[in-house]
């Protein structure tokens, strides 16, 4: 597995949180999926593999914080089977997904205890947000076709009650009050973005067909978990 050169020591996000207790580095290797990197050693096993030593024998809580950053992800499949190497999903507090190229984040409800994630500069649109876990506090999805969509930010601020910074800004009062008066229909929204820059009849119908499709596929999946729920 091809690692990269490391040229972001100072990036965004690692001045913007504090620190965790151990932070798993996998970032800068070349990789479609996680599960790739299943044979893989962090780029600081050892200094974690020490951390995590000298963690048993303390009473305090453990933060964990994984980076898998610039790695040319295409989605998320083996995240996490990677991550239970050294924790479980849920004691990820921090996870950077910053400039891969993920379509697909669905993987991410298993990590009920994030409360800062970094996605910007992927390839994500609107439909991930019901993957994105609701309790997180600092969230970035700058840079991905939702972010291109009017009104996103109102979307995500009330749709995430506890969200205090999103793409680096803070999250005012005023702002929140707003999103909770506000009705914003992204789906409807983005459709309508697309089919302005589409200049055809063909083109325009073909999307529709897609939005079509894709609908469908939704309902389709909500029917069979709701079929699973109810066993």
């Amino acid at each position: 597995m091809r690692r990269k050169p490391n040229t972001n020591i100072k990036s965004d996000p690692e001045r913007f949180y504090s620190a965790p207790n151990i932070q798993i580095d996998f970032s800068n290797i070349d990789c479609a999926h996680p599960s790739q990197l299943q044979s893989e050693e962090a780029n600081n096993e050892a200094a974690v593999r020490k951390q995590m030593d000298a963690a048993r024998n303390s009473a305090h809580k453990i933060v964990f914080g994984v980076k898998l950053n610039d790695c040319e992800l295409i989605d998320l499949s083996g995240l996490s089977l990677l991550i239970s190497k050294y924790c479980q999903p849920n004691e990820v507090t921090i996870l950077d997904l910053r400039c891969n190229q993920l379509r697909s984040i669905c993987e991410l409800s298993a990590f009920t205890s994030l409360k800062y994630l970094y996605l910007h500069g992927n390839e994500l649109e609107i439909d991930c947000l019901q993957y994105i876990p609701l309790q997180l506090e600092n969230l970035t999805v700058h840079g991905n076709p939702l972010s291109l969509i009017v009104d996103y930010r109102t979307h995500f601020i009330n749709h995430f009650k506890e969200l205090k910074h999103l793409d680096f800004c803070p999250v005012t009062k005023n702002e929140r009050k707003w999103a909770e008066n506000a009705v914003v229909d992204l789906t409807v929204k983005r459709q309508n973005v697309v089919l302005q820059k589409m200049k055809t009849k063909g083109q325009i119908d073909e999307y529709r067909e897609k939005m079509k499709q894709e609908q469908q596929k939704q309902k389709e999946e909500l029917e069979k978990r709701m079929k699973k729920d109810q066993m």
